[in-house]
């Protein structure tokens, strides 16, 4: 049953009639909810299924396992589109970006993967999502740009460390990491800079600063599908 048809019933039940007594009045011309909800759930141009469904005769089907729903790779998993172990899933463009790389949008919409681009504060400035080191929606990795210039996609582990260099945190950690200037009252250091993971990995279990304390994690909140062009 389509909108129309349900708009021209509700009116004959009363100009002030409620939703729901007309609802009742259609259950009893034999056509209920169940047939208002079904017209709802149809799918069109201005309403997409997802990529790992299609729209047929306005109704969302699912894909076969393998189908391909994005560029560079992108494969249908049950409900998902999944990307190489190495890429990440821009669902804007749709395609699978290179791990390293961010998705950018442009102001007419269009998509597509780039280099992460320099985030210059990371309290401020938005920190586009650069890859995922991990099934879970939190497991992101975002760009981050260090005192030196130097941006990397960073799985956003971190200490509290007065440092200078980047080689000062990756001597702290023992793995590759880099020195960024952060507020304190955004970090919540006592110190204006922290060292933070320079790859798109999860650390070791017990994996701790040089000083022996457990890594934090930036929030996730903070980083963005998607940077601007």
């Amino acid at each position: 049953m389509d909108q129309i048809r349900f708009d021209r019933l509700a009116r004959m039940v009363g100009g002030r009639a409620s939703r729901r007594a007309a609802l009742v009045a259609l259950a009893g011309a034999g056509l209920g909810i169940a047939g208002v909800d079904e017209a709802a759930a149809k799918c069109g141009r201005n309403k997409p299924c997802g990529l790992c469904k299609r729209c047929r005769n306005g109704r969302c089907e699912k894909r076969k396992n393998g189908s391909i729903c994005a560029v560079d790779g992108g494969m249908c998993q049950g409900k998902k589109c999944i990307c190489p172990s190495d890429a990440w899933l821009c669902k804007q463009a749709p395609a699978c970006c290179d791990t390293g790389q961010a998705c950018f949008v442009d102001v007419f919409g269009a998509a597509g993967c780039g280099a992460c681009p320099v985030v210059g504060d990371l309290c401020v400035d938005d920190v586009p999502q650069c890859g995922q080191f991990g099934p879970e929606v939190f497991e992101v990795c975002g760009c981050v740009t260090s005192v030196e210039g130097r941006t990397v996609c960073s799985s956003g582990f971190f200490d509290c460390v007065d440092c200078a260099t980047d080689q000062d945190c990756t001597d702290a950690f023992g793995v590759p990491a880099v020195c960024l200037s952060v507020a304190a009252e955004c970090s919540g250091c006592d110190s204006s800079t922290i060292c933070m993971t320079a790859t798109c990995e999860a650390p070791l279990a017990g994996a701790a600063s040089g000083r022996g304390r457990a890594l934090k994690r930036w929030p996730r909140s903070r980083i963005t599908p998607t940077a601007s062009r």
